[in-house]
């Protein structure tokens, strides 16, 4: 059992870091000029679709929130990532905490996550990647709960974490593969295929 004492530690030393690395990358993206792809997908949700040719339509919606909030600025084409990567620190903080069960991995968890270069880099810009990263973050912390709890309603939060990755990119099918992986290749997962709650969740998520 984690003492009180113990629990705080990690919170007083981690998470002012990731208040300042969330702080930073968004000082940078209010800064820095957009790429072409950037520029690119601006057009897109000047002109909302259901799909485009190579991509879905989640990063062209994320940039028109964003903009419809702050104005066609480079903070404003980059907003709901910078609000990503805020989620997904929270949702593999949440996944952590279900697994280890302590403080103190919780937040060692989250804090490197922020100090990975892939969260950094997608995070300052409006690509489809961050959504991608930050529905994983929270397929990851339903499955958790799911293996922790064997409370079956996870499985409608993990259908909805990978309908928004499949909303993002065509590549987040791979999640959807390793579920399934996870599924047929697991003890844990095996007990859940004798259930109507994996069919439930497909069929959600490809929805």
């Amino acid at each position: 059992m984690v003492s009180l004492a113990a629990g705080r530690a990690p919170t007083t030393a981690l998470l002012p870091l990731v208040v300042v690395l969330i702080a930073l990358r968004a000082v940078t993206a209010s800064h820095l000029p957009l790429s072409f792809d950037e520029a690119y997908f601006w057009l897109w949700s000047r002109h909302l679709a259901i799909s485009y040719f190579e991509h879905p339509p989640l990063i062209a919606l994320a940039i028109r929130a964003g903009t419809a909030l702050l104005g066609d600025t480079s903070l404003g084409v980059r907003l709901m990532s910078l609000l990503a990567s805020v989620a997904a620190s929270w949702a593999i903080w949440r996944a952590a905490a279900a697994v280890f069960t302590d403080d103190t991995s919780a937040w060692t968890a989250c804090a490197f996550l922020n100090l990975t270069l892939m969260l950094t880099s997608q995070s300052m810009g409006a690509t489809p990647d961050i959504f991608v990263l930050t529905a994983s973050a929270f397929l990851l912390w339903s499955v958790a709960e799911l293996e922790r709890t064997r409370n079956a309603w996870w499985w409608l939060a993990a259908a909805l974490a990978l309908g928004a990755a499949l909303l993002a990119k065509y590549t987040a099918f791979f999640l959807a593969l390793s579920l399934g992986l996870w599924l047929l290749l697991t003890p844990q997962g095996r007990r859940w295929l004798t259930t109507p709650w994996p069919y439930l969740a497909a069929v959600l998520a490809a929805s």
